[in-house]
């Protein structure tokens, strides 16, 4: 098999179990192989490019079959030894460690792959780690907690003031991405999120490390039905705010649990400001969306598929439009050309800014591919012709994969045109 060819497949290889040993897909340029444990769950994978550098991506789980910790380890062996070794390993997980010697407080070295100073495995790193249930992540005995919940904002809510509940078992609680080319010791080569819930499960507060030094707390007041009727966010930036930004964002919904008004309020206004509007028709779709408090409406209109047909109103008789579209799916320039699968055949515009309505008609082929697209513009005297900045689309073929072989663009310079053919490698998907 040519290497041509080669790059021109999606091949998957199979052991006796059903499990995905290698695959390849073209532009890879070569495979991706993985290992697995006893419990069919991918601990080791390894693309082209890391294969080069003998380097793996590892997966380390719980007890109870959760990802834990994620990583980079360096071993120079083949994806067949590494599965028989796997296979040989009694111990299937890791667990939580009070150990100062794991800054992630997660053994390392019991599940495939054995991470430790005298293991196989060399040069190894952690990039994530997750927590569950709890929130005492360095599993010290006296079980105190790592991290707690910020209650200073809670007079911004009124109402039912969200509340945390302990109960967090078989949720994630907290998160840790690891800050490339940052000594793992050093302050800030870790970015954490922290999870809070309430009694029903639903996360109510956030706090994140961000990379400027600082915080970001978001809070969160939920319905019964767990939608958001307001939030309260906090962002902290140590480098160059003297004081936190606070932005708080109010919702509104109807009996059908769907977007009515949306409000924001920064940390210097004294009351929200409406950002959004939304009405809807009777089946549920989008009609009507106010931006502000009124100064400009989006208006939309659909045909009995529900696809958009109108965007605002192209002969502008609102003096507010600033801009107006309709979309046509049975005709463009060529009469009873229907498209049922949804391409669009036409389209005509409008901007308040010069008031010329322009449009363009589309032509595609069996395949759905298009092929023309006609720009034009309609005169002061009512008829459609090309204008000097004619953004026409012609001579669109394909070979047979659906690559472009030919297209002519026109531009800004009517008379101007750029033929371009197009030239492929035999390797080119």
């Amino acid at each position: 098999m040519t290497a041509a060819v080669e790059n021109l497949l999606f091949r998957y290889c199979y052991d006796d179990r059903g499990r995905l040993l290698a695959k390849q897909v073209p532009g890879t340029r070569g495979e991706t192989q993985m290992v697995y444990d006893q419990l069919d769950r991918v601990i080791l994978s390894q693309d082209a490019s890391q294969r080069q550098r003998h380097q793996w991506s590892f997966t380390k789980y719980d007890d109870l079959g959760r990802p834990v910790i994620t990583g980079l380890c360096t071993r120079a062996a083949r994806q067949d030894s590494l599965q028989a070794e796997a296979n040989r390993t009694l111990t299937q997980y890791e667990q939580r460690t009070a150990a100062s010697t794991n800054p992630q407080h997660y053994t390392l070295s019991q599940a495939y792959p054995q991470l430790s100073a005298q293991g196989r495995f060399t040069q190894y790193q952690v990039l994530t780690a997750s927590y569950y249930d709890d929130y005492n992540f360095d599993n010290d005995p006296a079980g105190q907690p790592d991290a707690t919940y910020d209650t200073q904002y809670n007079g911004q809510f009124g109402g039912t003031v969200p509340t945390p509940d302990l109960r967090v078992t078989g949720l994630v609680t907290r998160t840790c991405v690891r800050v490339l080319e940052v000594a793992e010791s050093a302050t800030g080569a870790w970015l954490t999120t922290t999870s809070f819930y309430d009694a029903q499960g639903r996360p109510i507060q956030v706090r994140s490390a961000n990379a400027r030094g600082g915080e970001d707390i978001s809070t969160s007041q939920l319905d019964f039905a767990g939608k958001v009727l307001k939030s309260y966010t906090v962002h902290s930036d140590p480098r160059a705010l003297p004081a936190p930004v606070t932005i708080a964002e109010l919702f509104t919904y109807d009996h059908a649990g769907r977007l009515l008004t949306n409000a924001q309020q920064l940390a210097n206004e004294a009351q929200p400001k409406v950002l959004a509007t939304l009405r809807y028709n009777e089946l549920g779709q989008l009609q009507q969306k106010q931006l502000g408090l009124g100064s400009q409406n989006v208006d939309y209109q659909y045909n009995i598929r529900g696809w958009l047909t109108h965007l605002n109103d192209v002969a502008q008789r609102d003096p507010n439009d600033l801009w107006g579209m309709e979309l046509y799916y049975n005709h463009g320039f060529t009469r009873d050309y229907h498209q049922y699968g949804g391409n669009i055949t036409g389209q005509k515009w409008r901007s308040k800014a010069d008031s010329v309505t322009r449009a363009y008609g589309y032509i595609y082929d069996q395949s759905s591919r298009l092929l023309q697209g006609d720009f034009v513009a309609r005169t002061t005297t009512g008829t459609w012709t090309g204008e000097k900045q004619n953004y026409g689309l012609r001579y669109v073929s394909y070979d047979e994969n659906g690559n472009i072989l030919t297209l002519q663009r026109r531009g800004l310079v009517a008379a101007a045109t750029r033929s371009t053919p197009k030239q492929y490698g035999p390797s080119t998907p």
